[in-house]
């Protein structure tokens, strides 16, 4: 009669680990504690020239990474399809466990963009920037915990990194879009620079890439008209408070950007030195 389910769990342990056959070159080590281990006896190369050989299939049981009896005999007809084609099938799983652990040993894409800010050398108000762009539009869409090789171009990260922009350009951020493209650029080859993932960025610009934006800038003031603002900034109080007042005039003897102004604090300026 073919071994059962009922004769797997009727094995009780021993003073020492034994095996018992169940049936078409599979075996189950019992050992001492209790625990069942599923084994295949098999010949590589097929044939009786073949070198015998034991495979592991794994332990019986229903939880994750566990075997019932009927998923141990599909395993082990899986991996005799695969010796038939002449491959080994502990070589297989050994070059599986290699790659299992090569996977592992690539960073999340939140490690990558943590470490990327980390080692950013952009102002602390940019970076802050760049990781509410990050964080709160990139990674939720990418994954957070997905490894960042899973980008290359060869695993297909060019188009989810274009179908992300895309998606942002149908909420009507046109230039959001673009500058979010670029922190991923930024981002990506921080991890080519790194080791942990194959070039070419698959956030790349390109003419195709970009949104088509087209910048609204600020009002400018031709330069025959300063002398009647520097007039008015002097005679008119409703133009601002001194302090508003002072900033223009402090604006157009420096040409500093207003988000560079605005927040100067009285240490950084030195009164002795005129800087």
């Amino acid at each position: 009669m073919p071994f059962t389910d009922s004769d797997l769990r009727a094995l009780a342990p021993k003073d020492k680990r034994y095996r018992v056959a169940a049936g078409d070159s599979i075996y189950i080590d019992v050992y001492p504690g209790g625990g069942k281990y599923f084994v295949w006896k098999y010949r590589f190369p097929p044939g009786t020239k073949g070198q015998q050989r034991w495979y592991q299939i794994g332990p019986y049981g229903r939880g994750v990474g566990e075997w019932t009896l009927k998923t141990a005999r599909d395993e082990k007809a899986r991996l005799d399809l695969l010796r038939k084609q002449g491959e080994d099938p502990r070589a297989v799983k050994a070059d599986a466990k290699r790659e299992f652990d090569k996977q592992a040993a690539v960073p999340t894409l939140e490690r990558v963009a943590e470490e990327f800010l980390t080692n950013s050398r952009n102002r602390a108000s940019t970076v802050k920037d760049y990781r509410n762009m990050l964080f709160n539009q990139v990674l939720p869409v990418l994954g957070h915990q997905s490894p960042v090789n899973r980008f290359e171009w060869s695993n297909g990260g060019r188009q989810k990194v274009l179908d992300l922009k895309r998606n942002i350009q149908a909420r009507g951020s046109n230039y959001q879009s673009d500058k979010c493209l670029m922190v991923m650029r930024s981002m990506f080859g921080y991890a080519i620079d790194m080791g942990w993932m194959a070039e070419p960025n698959p956030a790349i610009g390109s003419k195709y890439a970009k949104s088509g934006h087209v910048a609204q800038h600020n009002p400018t003031l031709p330069w025959s008209q300063v002398p009647q603002l520097l007039e008015d900034l002097e005679s008119k109080s409703k133009l601002g408070s001194f302090i508003v007042q002072s900033a223009v005039k402090m604006t157009l003897l420096t040409f500093l950007r207003v988000g560079s102004l605005a927040p100067t604090k009285w240490d950084e300026l030195d009164y002795k030195k005129g800087i």
